[in-house]
């Protein structure tokens, strides 16, 4: 890791871990607009934000220009919690059950909730309460947050797990399902079953002023890291806000006897326990996550000094490190990632010719305004997207070469994504 990427990561662990900032020395030669950007690419600026203007001499300068980014981030993060009871009492007046997913179910783990950032409300419904929901909600001024033809299309074709709407500024996620398919058929059917049983068993949370409808703890949790892995096998790409929301769920419930009680065997059954693993690793090894807890390490705490040194090099360290490593490269929603990446991952994500083709009438159904307006033209929305890459692929000063670079890096995903056994 690089001295900005050292940077970064020492001051989220100050920042939600509260240790003490004796130990930490910053690298010298920083350039931190670079730090801002890269806080920015990741969607966290906000968490050390505040840390930052109290602690850092270097940023004197900038203290003042970056407190009022915390406190604009504060006034956003204000205005999403404040849509959302709205949103919630219009849904549960109509006797409409609703859990809030994500957000403000994965903010109230942190330290600070208002410092974790929040583009959208999330939320779901009953499969059999989408229609309902959906005129309810324009019937009281929520409107398609795209155009109207293709938020249509999204509630004529079953496929699509949710539609976008939006009310004063403020985008909502309408959610029927959790995602399209991401681990497979069957492990995705028993998630979505373990998703409508939750709905029977909606708990209450909090953070700060604003309580909310949400899923049992177990679940919710299986959620945050069901979304990682959602964002392993899509072209947007996994953040650190992503693999933050998981270390801090695991910070606040699971220790190492939650792990063997309840939560390996729960999460073995949809085979995300791999995927627990390798990213509560990470948050131990880059980001502060507590040390002592075993479970991600994989073995039985160290007793010795040979043993913690064989930890830091075992096949999960290992694995953990690869994955920072995409992260760092990819940015959070694939911020950093360039249109050639988004053809890769189109490669590397599907296992045969058919799952392929249906990434490809996704992506082709996204960027092709004509199919989402004329229905004849839907069906074609794979080869539009497959002669989209082509051209970019043709516009590149070495076409042949590059087409071998997205195939390396195709296989290099895929091996990293049978690291996580989510299958």
């Amino acid at each position: 890791m690089n001295n900005l990427q050292t940077t970064i990561f020492k001051l989220i662990n100050l920042s939600l871990h509260q240790s003490s900032g004796a130990e930490f020395k910053l690298p010298e030669n920083i350039d931190w607009d670079q730090v801002f950007e890269e806080l920015s690419d990741q969607s966290i600026l906000g968490i050390p934000l505040e840390y930052m203007v109290k602690n850092v001499d270097a940023l004197e300068e900038l203290k003042q220009e970056w407190t009022v980014m915390v406190y604009s981030q504060v006034a956003e993060w204000t205005k999403l919690m404040e849509a959302q009871t709205k949103l919630v009492k219009l849904l549960q007046d109509n006797d409409i059950p609703v859990a809030i997913i994500k957000g403000s179910a994965a903010a109230m783990n942190y330290p600070k909730p208002d410092y974790r950032s929040m583009g959208d409300v999330d939320f779901f419904v009953r499969a059999q309460d989408f229609d309902k929901t959906y005129e309810l909600l324009r019937e009281n001024g929520y409107d398609f947050a795209a155009d109207a033809s293709k938020g249509q299309m999204h509630l004529e074709d079953e496929k699509y797990h949710h539609v976008e709407l939006k009310k004063n500024g403020v985008t909502f996620e309408l959610h029927r399902r959790m995602s399209d398919t991401v681990q497979g058929k069957e492990t995705d059917a028993k998630i979505e079953a373990l998703i409508q049983e939750g709905m029977d068993h909606i708990e209450t949370g909090q953070v700060g002023e604003y309580e909310f409808p949400m899923f049992e703890e177990k679940l919710n949790g299986l959620i945050i890291l069901r979304h990682i892995i959602q964002h392993t096998g899509q072209s947007k790409g996994v953040g650190l806000r992503h693999v933050i929301d998981w270390m801090q769920f695991v910070e606040k419930h699971v220790d190492d006897r939650a792990w063997q009680e309840t939560y390996e065997q729960y999460l073995d059954e949809v085979s995300l326990k791999d995927a627990a693993i390798v990213f509560a690793r990470m948050g131990q090894m880059h980001l502060g996550l507590d040390k002592s807890i075993a479970w991600c390490k994989g073995t039985t705490p160290a007793t010795t000094l040979r043993e913690a040194a064989e930890q830091e090099q075992n096949e999960i360290a290992k694995l953990a490190t690869a994955w920072m490593e995409q992260i760092l490269a990819s940015g959070n929603f694939g911020a950093k990632q360039t249109a050639a990446d988004e053809g890769a991952g189109v490669l590397y994500r599907n296992k045969n010719v058919f799952t392929m083709i249906g990434s490809l009438q996704r992506l082709g159904l996204t960027h092709w305004e004509a199919a989402r307006k004329h229905k004849a033209l839907r069906p074609l929305a794979w080869a539009y997207q497959t002669g989209r890459y082509a051209r970019k692929g043709l516009g590149r000063k070495n076409p042949i070469k590059s087409l071998k670079s997205d195939m390396d890096k195709s296989n290099y995903k895929k091996e990293l994504l049978k690291g996580l056994k989510i299958d």
